[in-house]
């Protein structure tokens, strides 16, 4: 049978000027919303509105204290170096196990806690954590020359004079930061 051409089809019928279905009254429509959009509702709190970006003093200050780590105790092997070995400009082989020195110090003050607020607060903890990290370093540096057959590059009294200004300064700086 023919569909009646009288009954009302809502499939056939245009939409309202709001986008709403044709059964629904022009008060359905949530506020805001356009024809043909899509109006999720979510929560208010996800769509707070932005904040000026603030700078963490705490991050700022750890990132000082690991650079001036590595500053240091770069300082204190090239200090040591000229002192010892009478030339203030190593050769490369030197200047690869200075870097490699002052890297594995820096994991291993970050690994023991070196760089932990609560840690740094605590002079005699910090102290005895520095010790620790800086013999570690030095250990492994010394293991790495053997296994690669360059500890002949590699002068005692250099690295003496080293381990002892590269705690001295580490010393120096965990003290000043217990302070402030």
């Amino acid at each position: 049978m023919p569909p009646d051409d009288t009954s009302p089809n809502t499939h056939d019928a245009p939409p309202t000027p709001s986008g709403s279905p044709p059964d629904a009254t022009p008060g359905d429509s949530p506020p805001g919303a356009t024809p043909g959009s899509i109006l999720l509702e979510l929560p208010q709190e996800r769509f707070a509105p932005p904040r000026r970006a603030t700078v963490d003093a705490r991050l700022v200050f750890l990132t000082l204290l690991r650079v001036g780590d590595g500053i240091l105790l770069g300082g204190a092997a090239l200090t040591a170096h000229a002192v010892v070995l009478d030339d203030p400009t190593p050769p490369p082989a030197s200047m690869l196990v200075i870097a490699a020195g002052v890297a594995l110090a820096l994991h291993q003050l970050n690994a023991r806690g070196g760089y932990d607020l609560v840690r740094l607060r605590r002079l005699s903890s910090q102290l005895y954590r520095t010790a620790l990290a800086w013999a570690v370093a030095l250990a492994l540096l010394v293991g790495l020359a053997y296994s690669t057959r360059n500890l002949a590059s590699l002068s005692r009294p250099w690295l003496v004079l080293w381990a002892a200004l590269g705690l001295s300064g580490l010393y120096t700086g965990r003290t000043i930061s217990s302070i402030s």
